[in-house]
């Protein structure tokens, strides 16, 4: 019994910590370090699903892990400034699809990753930061025209292990996608309900 309760005791001392992590007065900048946590959480067992796919060939996917402390820092930054914050994580969604393009090629369907970077570039900031939504959503298109040009990837799978490879990233992007949109929608609808209040 002890041990339960000593167990029970730390997942909310660390659900706690993580919640106060996470928070941010800036709704907008809220939901861009909850998406963070998602990818930053998901990241280390990403290589033992591809693992699972394509066996010990799977190591090009360490590389992902790179980008970590990125999307780990995104609150971080967001509590300096909420903008900077959300920008960091396009940012680091782009860089880590662009690694893990040039890391398993265009054939593993990795480049639909580029889908949620621009729901995050357009839908996470508000109308007046237009500036901002033009750089990264114009940013999110050059690295998708770059995904056939990145030369050959550092290892080159057979077809059915591209195929599995393509149905997880697709996967993976069908769920965080309609989330991000979701999320971004909630926030806008609460934000002008206050602006009526106001």
């Amino acid at each position: 019994m002890g041990v339960v309760a000593g167990a029970r005791h730390v997942y909310r001392r660390c659900k706690d910590w993580l919640t106060r992590y996470l928070a941010n007065d800036d709704p907008y900048a809220a939901i861009a370090n909850t998406a963070a946590f998602i990818v930053w959480s998901n990241q280390p067992t990403y290589p033992l699903y591809v693992a699972f796919l394509v066996g010990r060939d799977a190591w090009p996917s360490l590389l992902t892990w790179l980008s970590t402390p990125f999307f780990v820092a995104v609150p971080l930054l967001a509590r300096r400034s909420p903008l900077a914050g959300r920008s960091l994580l396009v940012i680091a969604g782009l860089a880590n699809s662009l690694l893990s393009l040039k890391a398993f090629g265009p054939e593993s369907g990795i480049a639909w990753f580029f889908v949620p970077c621009l729901v995050i570039a357009v839908l996470f900031f508000r109308l007046r930061e237009w500036p901002t939504i033009i750089v990264l959503a114009t940013f999110t298109g050059l690295c998708a025209l770059t995904a056939g040009h990145l030369g050959a990837p550092l290892h080159e799978f057979t077809p059915a292990e591209y195929t599995s490879l393509t149905h997880l990233n697709l996967y993976s992007v069908a769920a965080l996608t309609p989330y991000l949109v979701i999320a971004a929608i909630r926030v806008r609808l609460s934000s002008a309900r206050h602006a009526e209040r106001a």
